[in-house]
């Protein structure tokens, strides 16, 4: 998200301050597979389009573990040992990543094969994992970085203090100690090293000593303190980012009721016939039922069911707003109730019938139409009977009328009423059964 603002969270698109200490990238090759762009950190200063849902909230503690490739973040080091600012970019499923400048194709990465398996999140700290392997034998090693929070003010990113937990490729100092590890904190002086050592640099074949100039030469100390720039807006890249985010909401203060000349036209798809009712069966399609209703019209016999209510009776008349906007409904119902469309939580729609039995099915349409909302909505009720009528016992008068039974009055003095119903006999043949109902006892 390109901001103005950048100066303010202490970004900047140039090495920062100037003249300052740098490590020459690294791209491509090994270890990047195309030159990559350091993208400009969200600003947490902006309110998210898009909120947590319940059951993934971080209050009271709760920590939130993310595995799902494309979470990302980013995290800002300055230095007090003359090396400019350096970003990290987190994302699941990737290398992690630096550069010196944001929105630049200058960025590097550790130089060895490595990948952020997950992220973890609370209101006190944020974690990460970092799968590193070894150039040839592949073998790997798990690193984890903890950034513990000290700010209490998140607006300009949140502040804290890194730690790391590294399990060191190298049994022993005499090879360099933490060289591998691409980022370690030195107990000693209370730095952040990151390590941008080169292969070539860690020849076998060189002297200790030289290695380990080497690795310095390769390596900045950052401040162990940093800030990060994490918010709902993280999830955004991941495959199906509505599996965490309510959907975006929809300012409705400025949104008119549509007038009676237009209806909105829901169409549900049911996972099964066990999500369908009597009067909504849908109709079979790509193995899903597809239900169409029509709002507001069919809320005369459905009732809205929500987290809150387990079915709002509603009758003719009790409606007293009505609105659309950017594919959401929102009604608004005289004993203050309102019923968004669809749920924010999951984007399904539930209901009860006049039968008290349960519509609820996957929100796959919603569209505001202009019409006769009466006419569309009678449509839709022939359009469920024909769809409920098993033509194989029917009757089909000059193939428009379908008909379940013919009856009709009979007896002397019209006390009884005789049937005709489509059936099968003991061997399965279709026959057709005349039943006498005596009503003169009724």
């Amino acid at each position: 998200m390109v901001n103005d603002n950048l100066e303010r969270r202490g970004l900047y698109k140039d090495v920062f301050p100037v003249n300052s200490k740098t490590i020459e990238p690294s791209v491509g090759g090994l270890f990047v597979n195309s030159v990559a762009t350091m993208p400009i950190p969200f600003d947490t200063a902006i309110t998210p389009t898009r909120g947590l849902k319940k059951q993934y909230s971080l209050n009271d503690g709760k920590a939130l573990t993310i595995k799902d490739e494309g979470f990302n973040f980013v995290i800002r080091m300055t230095s007090d040992d003359g090396f400019a600012n350096l970003y990290a970019h987190i994302t699941v499923g990737k290398p992690i990543i630096f550069s010196h400048k944001i929105d630049s194709n200058d960025t590097f990465t550790y130089p060895f094969p490595n990948e952020i398996t997950k992220v973890t999140v609370s209101n006190s700290q944020i974690s990460f994992d970092l799968l590193c392997k070894e150039v040839y034998s592949y073998d790997s090693f798990i690193t984890t970085f903890t950034i513990k929070n000290s700010s209490k003010d998140f607006s300009n990113g949140i502040e804290g203090k890194v730690s790391v937990e590294a399990q060191n490729y190298f049994k022993d100092d005499t090879k360099g100690g933490n060289v591998r590890c691409p980022m370690y904190v030195n107990n000693a002086s209370k730095v952040l090293i990151l390590n941008f050592t080169g292969i070539k640099d860690l020849d076998d074949d060189k002297q200790p000593q030289e290695r380990i100039r080497a690795f310095m030469k390769g390596s900045a100390k950052m401040n162990q303190s940093v800030t990060y720039y994490f918010n709902e807006n993280s999830f955004l890249n991941i495959e199906n980012p509505d599996t965490y985010l309510l959907q975006e909401g929809v300012k409705w203060k400025n949104v008119n009721d549509f007038s009676d000349k237009e209806y909105v036209e829901l169409t549900l798809s049911l996972d099964s016939a066990t999500d369908a009712t009597d009067n909504y069966t849908g109709v079979n399609e790509t193995n899903n039922l597809i239900v169409k209703i029509i709002l507001p019209d069919e809320f005369r016999s459905l009732s809205p069911m929500t987290q809150e209510a387990d079915g709002l009776a509603f009758s003719k008349g009790r409606i007293t707003s009505k609105r659309f906007s950017k594919g959401v409904s929102l009604f608004s119902f005289a004993d203050s109730t309102e019923c968004v469309i669809p749920n924010p939580e999951d984007k399904t729609f539930s209901a009860k019938d006049k039968n008290g039995q349960i519509l609820k099915g996957k929100v796959v349409g919603l569209e505001l139409k202009t019409g006769n909302s009466a006419e569309a909505l009678r449509e839709q009720l022939a359009s469920r009977k024909l769809n409920n009528t098993n033509k194989e016992y029917s009757f089909d008068i000059e193939g428009e009328i379908e008909l379940d039974s013919i009856a009709w009055i009979t007896g002397k003095k019209n006390d009884f009423i005789k049937m005709i119903v489509p059936t099968q006999d003991s061997t399965g043949k279709e026959v057709f059964k005349v039943v006498n109902i005596n009503i003169g006892e009724l």
